[in-house]
C-alpha cells in the first residue's frame, strides 16, 4: 500500500488539481474483510478469508472482478480498486472501482 501511496503521489504532482481533491480520492471508501465458511467434500467446515474494497462510490455501480490466491491481503485489493477506479475513468466508463480478493488456492478445491 505504500508503494501505491508513493506512486499516487509522484503522478499527483504532475497535476493542477487542488489537494483537497486528491485527497478525496487517495484512499478507499470502503474496505471489508470477512470470515466466509466453507464446507469440504471431506465435511470439514474452513474458513477463507475474504476482502472487498470499494475505492470510489461516487458513481455506482463499482466494477471489479474477484482474485483469488494464497497471498492476497487487504492492501493489494484496495490498491487495485483504486486502480481500477482510474482505470475506468480514462475509458470514459461511468462506474467506480472496486475489487474482491478471496485468500484460497482455488485448484485445491471442488
Amino acid at each position: 500500500m505504500e508503494q501505491t501511496k508513493q506512486f499516487f503521489d509522484r503522478a499527483a504532482d504532475k497535476l493542477d488539481i487542488h489537494e483537497d481533491y486528491l485527497n478525496l480520492i487517495k484512499e478507499c471508501d470502503v474496505a471489508l474483510r470477512v470470515m466466509v465458511p466453507l464446507k469440504r467434500d471431506n465435511g470439514r467446515i474452513e474458513n477463507i478469508v475474504c476482502y472487498r474494497a470499494q475505492h470510489s462510490r461516487h458513481v455506482l455501480p463499482c466494477k471489479g472482478g474477484t482474485r483469488y490466491g494464497t497471498h492476497i491481503d487487504l492492501q493489494e485489493t484496495m490498491a487495485l480498486a483504486s486502480l481500477m477506479t482510474f482505470k475506468l475513468a480514462i475509458a470514459g466508463v461511468p462506474w467506480g472501482g472496486g475489487k474482491g480478493g478471496a485468500k484460497i488456492d482455488p485448484r485445491k478445491y471442488s
